[in-house]
């Protein structure tokens, strides 16, 4: 099996920090990242942007990157980091949904083509559609048999859940090819009552799936549930992995943490609130 380096850290915004703290952390970017961060409208994507962008910073720093960071994108729209070239390299990719943004990095240790995807979803669904009605939204991009097991008798958040499961691996398994949604997502087939996914009708044994369970419950508000999935190539010996719990391969911060770290904010009282890790269940 090839061998990497590889770890994934999420960023959980019960809040946004406060509007007057935006320019001074904007100003900790290079230049030439800073337009991706002002080309969202509202506050709460710039905030996402800008948190994802520092995060991203500080780990290229941590794994050795100096001096002027430059990005490019291939042909599909996949950011990579052009310059500084390191060796190994550095992978990486992002994901961000509502409360949670979530940054997977891998450095390879041996041949192949070394890649990482990260998919986040908060579990819920909006308040005017049904669970049935979710997945028939959705159903154009299942296969048959990922469509069987959503219409097996279950419970509504059973149901959800397994949604948003065979989503966040579709996701992050087109993320971490980089084809984005040209690919067809009916190529893959999340076979979880096997413990595989088949891609192209072939088992993906060369991809290795991580999938855990975020909770969040701010104080005096509802509990949200998140799934955040990674997907990394190999070489062999791959399949898919629930972590139900806590894991050395995943780190949990706020968003003032960030902040934090990078000199912005003293230390300073939080809102009340609980992130734990939970659990994904597949089967019944």
């Amino acid at each position: 099996m090839a061998t990497s380096q590889s770890n994934i850290q999420v960023i959980v915004l019960p809040w946004f920090p406060q509007d007057s703290l935006f320019d001074p952390a904007l100003r900790l970017l290079d230049e030439n990242v800073r337009a991706s961060v002002t080309r969202f409208y509202r506050k709460e994507g710039r905030w996402r942007s800008l948190l994802g962008r520092l995060l991203t910073v500080l780990v290229l720093r941590d794994q050795g990157a100096e001096g002027e960071l430059q990005f490019e994108k291939t042909s599909r729209g996949k950011p990579y980091l052009a310059h500084p070239v390191l060796h190994p390299p550095i992978l990486f990719n992002i994901s961000h949904d509502n409360s949670l943004i979530a940054f997977g990095y891998s450095r390879p240790l041996g041949d192949g083509p070394h890649r990482i995807g990260v998919d986040c979803m908060k579990l819920a669904i909006r308040s005017d559609e049904t669970p049935r009605m979710f997945v028939q939204v959705i159903s154009e991009q299942l296969t048959p048999g990922e469509l069987a097991s959503l219409q097996q008798p279950m419970s509504d958040e059973h149901l959800i859940e397994r949604a948003f499961i065979i989503w966040t691996i579709k996701e992050a398994f087109i993320k971490a090819i980089g084809e984005g949604m040209a690919f067809d997502l009916q190529q893959i087939d999340c076979r979880l009552d096997q413990g595989a996914i088949w891609v192209s009708g072939m088992p993906a044994t060369e991809w290795q799936f991580r999938l855990w369970a975020i909770e969040i419950v701010p104080a005096g508000m509802a509990r949200q549930r998140y799934a955040v999935t990674t997907c990394e190539w190999v070489g062999e010996g791959g399949g898919v992995i629930f972590e139900n719990g806590s894991s050395d391969r995943l780190e949990l911060m706020l968003g003032t943490d960030l902040l934090r770290r990078v000199g912005l904010v003293s230390a300073e009282s939080e809102a009340e609130m609980q992130v734990t890790f939970g659990a994904l269940h597949w089967l019944a």
